[in-house]
């Protein structure tokens, strides 16, 4: 991506689901990602950090300034096994800019979902569908 080379400080996307580390968690929990003994020891020491906003982590850009905020995130990351959890807290001193594009926009980004059954099947399909329509918007328009 010729755009990252040009960037200064770190940066996300948006979460595509949005809200802050206490909807993400309560996501993580209803889709039985955490097991209950992390769980309760994430919050032990973090509970009063439910509010900080939340990044999407598929695509970032990293410098080298944060490697210490990582180095502090990996005996968690052991035990919760999930960056969208962490991120906030141990890059929350550190600053963090947002692309102004985000996943949800099929121009730039094509998103395979994580399960391929039926519904998700036809998703890919419309999906295919509009990404070649904004790829090739030219030659439509010509017809």
């Amino acid at each position: 991506m010729k755009l990252s080379s040009k960037l200064k400080n770190t940066c996300f996307f948006n979460h595509r689901e949005g809200g802050v580390l206490k909807d993400e968690l309560l996501r993580v929990i209803c889709r039985n990602k955490i097991n209950l003994e992390n769980l309760n020891l994430f919050l032990d020491n973090f509970s009063n950090k439910l509010d900080l906003p939340i990044t999407e982590n598929g695509v970032l850009v990293l410098t080298k300034k944060i490697s210490l905020s990582f180095k502090k995130m990996e005996p968690w990351f052991e035990l919760i096994n999930r960056d969208q959890i962490l991120t906030p807290i141990f890059l929350e001193n550190q600053k963090i800019n947002y692309f102004d594009f985000n996943l949800s926009n099929l121009s730039f980004f094509y998103v395979r979902p994580k399960k391929l059954n039926f519904i998700n099947y036809l998703k890919l399909l419309y999906s295919e569908i509009l990404f070649t329509l904004v790829r090739n918007w030219e030659r439509f328009k010509q017809c």
